[in-house]
């Protein structure tokens, strides 16, 4: 160095960090109290010195301990800015390996190519010129807590984690190198963790707030997810190492009956939003239709394929037709089978009912696979009553009206539908109208397409009904369930493919 500077130095580092549904349930188990006294060393990207390698990488970073300072390799790299000569910037490189002192010599490297920071930051003092070296003493301060999360449901620890993302929480930042402090956290698009295996908990890197309210979305090796949002606005202090029981709620948007995993949710498509292609806005279909799917006007009434047989996962003629949930979940969802539709009914009970959202009431069926092994395969009433066989024909029940004493209809609460599956009675599309489509029967009639075409304008669907005399059709896929007119827009209730 040719003349003497007063640094504010920056420890840099290609670090594991920032680039690594929900309810309002009382979200962790402990108080959001950092320990800022035990020692627990956390090693990210070691560089490689076992050989003594005079390799000038500063793509790495050496030994980071939250609570005891950081302990630098040869080749780690700090970012200084120079506070007597008008802001100059430089980069040092560690020379050698220590823990309390170290020499740094000044580089050439490209800092801008560094992407990733420890976010630690110090000022140089007590400066001394001896030659052409300087030396002098620097305290680090950490910009950044650390926290150590597991997660638990229903009293269960999640394990098997293969990805966390945070969200509603600032994922990156701009140093201050004169001031240390940290700039340019409004976006709050947060960010994902991934680990390299599975893991049943981690070390997240997160910037010091005082009011902290991420959402978490946690997904674990087999498809299962869970989530929650944070909304009491804890304090999270730099340099604090919080070890945190993060209490989540199963958000899986799939139930595994008998080995398949139906579904929650019916489909829901809009062709202008490309990633994943799920939203509020068409959610009735013509069978086997997929360039068209969004068209409710007289023009589409044709749009169907004509094909017969099993189109499940199939992509027929350049996405014109085929199998619409497989396409549009880029392969995670599939339309189900006839088959698969008569397994669901074989190992789970039929409950006739309805739902009340507090404006409206929503006839349909809910499967059960937690019954007693004696009412699987049965359409049962709401005091766990045998009304029929399921599916064994396609006749009706009698079941009452909901406004009068004696009825059987099973009002289905949240919990009722977190142990199985709904299908609701949503209507069906069978009068074209351009611009003014009409909805048939929503609310008391339920038809939902399978993957199984009858012959060139039919198809198999899978269809109940409630009528206001009391009658209730339970869902079924015998009768005439396999002579569907194919340009009728069906509900679909899709299985998850993977």
């Amino acid at each position: 160095m040719n003349k003497i500077k007063i640094l504010s130095a920056f420890l840099c580092a290609l670090l594991m960090g920032f680039t690594s549904c929900a309810n309002d349930t009382e979200e962790s188990t402990n108080d959001y109290q950092p320990n800022v006294s035990a020692a627990r060393e956390l090693t990210v990207g070691m560089a490689d010195n076992t050989t003594n390698s005079k390799s000038k990488s500063t793509t790495s970073r050496s030994v980071v301990n939250p609570t005891l300072g950081n302990m630098w390799q040869y080749g780690d790299a700090f970012l200084a800015y120079n506070l007597t000569d008008g802001g100059e910037y430089s980069m040092l490189t560690a020379e050698n390996a220590g823990i309390q002192t170290g020499d740094l010599t000044e580089t050439v490297d490209n800092y801008n190519t560094i992407t990733n920071y420890d976010f630690s930051w110090g000022k140089i003092q007590n400066v001394k010129a001896v030659g052409s070296k300087a030396s002098g003493n620097v305290q680090m301060q950490k910009r950044y807590a650390i926290l150590h999360l597991k997660f638990e449901c229903e009293g269960q620890q999640v394990k098997n984690i293969t990805s966390v993302k945070l969200t509603n929480i600032a994922g990156k930042a701009v140093m201050n190198l004169q001031t240390g402090e940290l700039e340019n956290t409004a976006d709050k698009a947060g960010f994902t963790v991934t680990p390299k295996t599975a893991v049943n908990e981690l070390n997240v890197i997160v910037f010091a707030q005082s009011n902290f309210n991420p959402t978490f979305s946690v997904e674990t090796n087999s498809g299962k997810t869970y989530g929650v949002k944070i909304t009491h606005n804890p304090q999270i202090i730099n340099g604090g190492y919080y070890d945190l029981n993060v209490l989540v709620d199963d958000t899986t948007p799939w139930i595994d009956i008998h080995g398949i995993k139906w579904g929650r949710y019916n489909l829901q498509y809009d062709p202008s939003v490309t990633e994943e292609g799920w939203v509020t806005k068409f959610d009735h279909f013509r069978w086997g239709d997929v360039a068209a799917a969004h068209n409710y006007g007289y023009s589409g009434r044709d749009k169907f394929y004509t094909g017969t047989g099993n189109i499940q996962t199939q992509n027929i003629s350049n996405n014109q037709y085929g199998d619409l949930p497989y396409y549009v979940s880029k392969g995670k969802w599939k339309l189900p089978t006839k088959a698969e539709f008569d397994d669901l009914m074989a190992h789970s009970g039929q409950y006739l009912g309805y739902y009340y959202d507090g404006l409206n009431t929503v006839y349909g069926v809910l499967f059960d696979p937690t019954v007693a092994e004696s009412l699987r395969g049965k359409v049962l009433d709401k005091n766990d009553n045998v009304l029929k066989t399921s599916n064994a024909n396609a006749s009706a029940v009698n079941v009452g009206k909901i406004n009068i004493s004696g009825n059987k209809l099973k009002q289905f609460t949240i919990s009722d539908m977190k142990r199985g599956i709904f299908f609701p009675f949503a209507g069906t599309y069978t009068d074209y109208s351009v611009g003014n489509p009409v909805l048939n029967k929503p609310g008391s009639w339920g038809s939902y397409w399978t993957a199984n075409g009858t012959n060139a304008d039919q198809a198999q669907s899978f269809t109940g009904q409630y009528l206001n005399n009391g009658q209730f059709y339970p869902c079924t896929t015998v009768g005439v369930s396999a002579q569907n007119p194919k340009r009728n827009m069906y509900s679909i209730r899709p299985i998850y493919a993977k």
